[in-house]
């Protein structure tokens, strides 16, 4: 939660999404693959205990983040990612790749 600073458990949807195993909260995971397109996945759960990391913030600063690991709540656990992503993906690295 945020994009500047470190986070914190005891926030906002972080603190939601820590507690939902007991406070039976239902959560849902959408992705982002090109921005301002959002993928429905499904719904999710804590799969395993959050757990921080060093990541760079928006303004390139080192800060805290947690990350939380989540499985899908199908009986598949298939993760659907639009092939438009692996079409736009592919051209960027041929692009890299010519430069």
């Amino acid at each position: 939660m945020g994009q500047v600073g470190h986070q914190s458990l005891d926030y906002s949807q972080n603190k939601k999404l820590y507690q939902s195993i007991h406070t039976n909260v239902t959560v849902y995971l959408f992705e982002v693959f090109k921005q301002n397109q959002y993928v429905f996945q499904g719904e999710v759960y804590l799969s395993d205990d959050p757990y921080q990391e060093k990541q760079l913030d928006r303004n390139n600063e080192l800060r805290l983040v947690w990350v939380f690991p989540l499985s899908l709540k199908n009986e598949h656990n298939e993760v659907l990612i639009p092939t438009e992503f692996f079409k736009s993906r592919e051209k960027i690295q041929g692009k890299k790749q010519k430069s």
